[in-house]
C-alpha cells in the first residue's frame, strides 16, 4: 500500500520536481503536459503521434519510468 501511495506521488509531482534534465522538462512542458502521469495515459500511439513528439525526450521518461519501476504504465492497449 505505501509503494503505491509512492508511485502515487510521483506520478503526480509537478514534472518540474522530477529528477530530469531541464531539457526534458522544458520539453515536457512544451508539448503541455504538467505531470509525469500524463504522458503514460496518452498513449504511445498518440505520443508517438504528437506534433513534435522527440525520441530523446521519451527515451528519457521512459529511462526515469523504468528507474522507478514503471514501465508497465506504458504498455500497449487494444484500443490504441
Amino acid at each position: 500500500m505505501e509503494e503505491n501511495l509512492h508511485i502515487n506521488e510521483l506520478l503526480q509531482l509537478p514534472i518540474d520536481q522530477l529528477d530530469l534534465t531541464p531539457g526534458c522538462i522544458a520539453y515536457s512542458t512544451e508539448l503541455g503536459f504538467k505531470t509525469l502521469e500524463e504522458v503514460p495515459a496518452k498513449g504511445w500511439g498518440y505520443l508517438q503521434a504528437m506534433e513534435g513528439f522527440n525520441y530523446i525526450w521519451f527515451n528519457e521518461i521512459v529511462r526515469f519510468l523504468g528507474k522507478h519501476n514503471l514501465l508497465n504504465l506504458l504498455e500497449v492497449t487494444s484500443d490504441e
